[in-house]
């Protein structure tokens, strides 16, 4: 409330999540990355095979099936009627910016911005290159999950590389 949001909705489908954040301008998604005590978000990080995107390209098919479980949730909240002229802001760590950049494809033309904190390969370069929102991706030096699924399975990064190094700079 105290930054003006109106309101604030928690999706939960099998466990995968969402926080749904809004006010007269604009919506916030914010989804949650692995938990690894959660052997679903295992499970889902572990599906390396690629599925067609709703977009153009293939993406993770882990990733995929958590952000289509949310995905009829989500478009009530982004396609209400006064919400439909509302920027939409994207963020998630880990799985969650698997997801968050999932969803922002399906979104693009309404994206202000996607902010990802080590995020692992989404998709092949097909789709990668097909994405056209603002796309802030950081990366901690020492995290293994922005080097996962492996390159050579065709999976690639996007968006702008915000590496944060040893002493916190970026």
């Amino acid at each position: 409330n105290k930054m003006g949001y109106t309101s604030v909705t928690l999706l939960d489908k099998k466990n995968a999540q969402c926080y749904v954040l809004e006010n007269d301008e604009c919506i916030v998604l914010a989804f949650r990355g692995t938990e690894l005590d959660e052997t679903k978000d295992i499970v889902a990080d572990l599906k390396l095979f690629k599925t067609r995107s709703k977009t153009k390209g293939n993406v993770h098919e882990g990733f995929y099936d958590e952000t289509t479980s949310l995905w009829p949730q989500i478009e009530q909240h982004v396609n209400a009627p006064d919400s439909k002229r509302k920027k939409i802001w994207v963020c998630g760590h880990s799985l969650g910016a698997a997801m968050a950049q999932i969803a922002a494809s399906r979104l693009s033309g309404r994206i202000a911005e996607c902010f990802t904190y080590g995020s692992p390969r989404v998709g092949n370069s097909r789709w990668t290159k097909a994405q056209h929102f603002r796309h802030f991706r950081y990366v901690n030096n020492n995290d293994i999950v922005p080097k996962v699924p492996p390159s050579w399975l065709r999976f690639s990064h996007g968006g702008q590389l915000l590496y944060i190094n040893y002493y916190g700079n970026i």
